[in-house]
């Protein structure tokens, strides 16, 4: 009988320690990852202090930037993925130097076409608003290159 008690203890010490560790574990999970754009796409506009008719013009050019990055981060992967195939692909290997310049032209593109929008976006803006433009600046340099808030990668969730 004091063996059969004992079992019974056992058990519910263990189904109350599982229930304690999911609910731990489901408590303090990190929240899902927003996605950054939207988010300083709004941002932006604060920081700004754009009126209605600047928005949607503003809307548009960083919309347009978002298109062309992300056409040329598709042709630069594509790039990346010939030129590391040329380790296995013999054919492949006499364009290393090629492909490696036409990655190199693709992150030129890149960064002159981010200039250009952050040129577009100065011009569009009042007289009132420029001093914002310095503080647009500095926030849109720390979103772009991820050096001041990047975050140590997350454990897949199970």
């Amino acid at each position: 009988m004091k063996s059969l008690l004992l079992y019974k203890f056992a058990t519910w010490s263990l189904i109350l320690l599982n229930v304690t560790l999911i609910a731990f574990f489901l408590m303090t999970r990190p929240p899902a990852a927003q996605p950054r754009g939207g988010q300083f796409l709004d941002r932006a506009i604060e920081l700004l202090h754009l009126e209605d008719a600047q928005q949607t013009t503003f809307v548009a050019a960083a919309r347009q930037h978002s298109e062309q990055m992300n056409a040329l981060n598709q042709q630069q992967q594509n790039l990346l993925r010939d030129y590391l195939e040329s380790l296995t692909d013999t054919t492949l290997a006499s364009n290393n130097t090629a492909t490696l310049n036409e990655v190199i032209s693709r992150e030129r593109n890149k960064i002159e076409i981010t200039y250009q929008h952050f040129q577009e976006i100065k011009s569009m803006l009042n007289p009132s608003q420029l001093p914002y433009f310095e503080v647009f600046m500095k926030e849109a340099s720390e979103a772009l290159l991820l050096d001041s808030k990047k975050e140590p990668r997350r454990p897949k969730d199970f």
